[in-house]
């Protein structure tokens, strides 16, 4: 972000993310049976922040008094959200021209009212622990007032902290306008049983919409979020090896622009960091001058169609 000038508003970046981003501790213990299933990441937090990843999405529970735990649904992770915040806080640290847009989501299905109080208790004592770490305006900021920051993405109901994202139904793609004034379009969709036992349709009918959307949306204060995961009945590892290398061809050959923040699981089986490499160079038009390597600009990205031996 260090070449990406001062006065550009964060909803007019492609920003490269990850979803559930601390599955990768699944690989690092005996995985038991089913949890190829819940498993979407292999790399730690620090090395998705060096490849360029800019957005974690981030599960926790309540496990005791100012103590939330990453998970991811019912699978417990021996990492606590203190502990995200401070490995967070020390790699901007490292990096000070660089911002982290934080999801933070409440991974009790049906939380009761005391514990979503408290849930939010804990992540504002969590995320305070660290004095001007967290950005503390509700709206879309300026790169410029957000440089070594975390920028708190608030996925359950807490007095106002960061930008409100608590309406968010599952498993969908929509359109919502939050209180702040901030408009949101999310593709979230991940159920793949809906294309008929194949994958590729998720890519086509989804993803590359809302990516196509995005660069064409004249209203740059919209922010795109677009999420490229799927299971069910295929495993996320399954998913990625399909999807990863279509959304690479798309941004190769992409001109460069805002197609907003883009959700990958396993992002580095794709050519290692290229992918995320590509994602990061469509922000050149917002760069200093050089800052990226000069790219052919088609005047349109064709539609492909898959053959059947892609139909996976």
């Amino acid at each position: 972000m260090s070449s990406i000038e001062d006065s550009h508003l964060l909803s007019e970046l492609t920003l490269p993310g990850t979803h559930d981003s601390l599955s990768y501790w699944i690989s690092k213990r005996k995985r038991q049976t089913g949890e190829e299933w819940a498993q979407t990441q292999s790399l730690t937090l620090f090395e998705q922040l060096d490849r360029g990843i800019r957005f974690l999405d981030i599960r926790c529970r309540l496990t005791g008094p100012n103590t939330l735990t990453g998970c991811h649904g019912t699978i417990m992770f021996p990492i606590t959200f203190s502990e995200i915040v401070t490995d967070c806080a020390n790699w901007l640290t490292s990096h000070p021209s660089e911002c982290i847009v934080l999801s933070l989501k409440n991974e009790e299905k049906k939380p009761a009212a005391q514990t979503m109080g408290a849930f939010a208790q804990a992540a504002a004592a969590n995320l305070g622990a660290i004095p001007s770490l967290l950005h503390p305006a509700d709206d879309l900021p300026r790169l410029s007032d957000v440089r070594g920051r975390l920028i708190l993405l608030r996925r359950f109901d807490a007095p106002p902290l960061g930008i409100d994202a608590t309406h968010w139904p599952d498993d969908t793609a929509f359109r919502h306008t939050n209180k702040a004034g901030i408009t949101f379009v999310v593709q979230d969709k991940w159920n793949m049983g809906a294309f008929g036992g194949q994958i590729f349709p998720k890519f086509t009918s989804l993803v590359e919409p809302v990516l196509r959307k995005a660069s064409e949306d004249s209203n740059l204060r919209t922010l795109y979020l677009n999420f490229c995961n799927g299971m069910s009945p295929f495993t996320p590892a399954q998913v990625a090896s399909t999807i990863n290398p279509r959304l690479l061809n798309f941004v190769t050959h992409a001109p460069p622009g805002r197609y907003g923040v883009i959700c990958m699981d396993f992002p580095e089986i794709v050519e290692g960091a290229r992918l995320i490499r590509n994602l990061v160079e469509l922000n050149a038009p917002i760069a200093a001058p050089g800052a990226f390597p000069i790219r052919p600009q088609a005047p349109d990205i064709p539609h492909h169609s898959p053959a059947a031996s892609e139909k996976a």
